[in-house]
């Protein structure tokens, strides 16, 4: 019986891959926020206007 280690060392090499794609993403997150630490942040949503459904099913359509 021949073993095929091939698919395990497919799957080594990805995970390498995302291990390393996962420390520079790390990284890159770092230095972003060391760049906008000194930013204050302004950034506002305007506010969300959310009906209530007041258990009507006749009116549920309109609702949904």
């Amino acid at each position: 019986m021949i073993l095929n280690y091939q698919p395990l060392e497919m799957i080594d090499t990805l995970y390498c891959h995302i291990k390393e794609a996962a420390k520079i993403l790390d990284n890159h997150q770092v230095s972003q926020n060391r760049q906008t630490a000194d930013e204050p942040a302004v950034a506002r949503l305007k506010k969300l206007e959310v009906p209530e459904f007041n258990g009507d099913p006749k009116r549920w359509p309109m609702f949904f």
